[in-house]
């Protein structure tokens, strides 16, 4: 479930997709979290705006994330072309408006597809 993890142009099955899905939400979280924190500590935000910096990095990570892995999983898997990059553009639409929930499911099914590269894995 949790096997090649970071080789983007390997095709995974339903429960490989999930467990991609459930490590890079971890990531992003854990991510979002942490430049939040250095943010915090540096410019030492009022407590009420906290909340609302904290909110838009983590919207703003998950937006740049999916787009970089979904450009990494098209491209490591020969499949840049414009129907395929708009799968890219609705990741981090998705991202912008529903978090890294719901960009990462274009991810995770990006992950699914075959690519034009024979892969000795399968």
């Amino acid at each position: 479930m949790f096997n090649n993890l970071s080789n983007f142009s390997y095709k995974r099955n339903f429960k490989e997709a999930v467990g991609f899905y459930i490590y890079y939400l971890i990531y992003i979280l854990i991510f979002a979290v942490f430049i939040t924190v250095v943010t915090e500590i540096i410019f030492q935000f009022p407590a009420e705006k906290s909340f609302e910096v904290g909110l838009n990095i983590g919207i703003l990570s998950s937006v740049f994330i999916t787009i970089i892995l979904s450009y990494l999983i098209l491209s490591k898997k020969k499949l840049l072309n414009f129907n395929n990059i708009l799968f890219i553009l609705l990741s981090g639409i998705f991202s912008f408006f529903g978090g890294a929930v719901l960009g990462l499911t274009i991810v995770a099914f990006l992950t699914t597809r075959s690519s034009h590269i024979i892969d000795k894995s399968e």
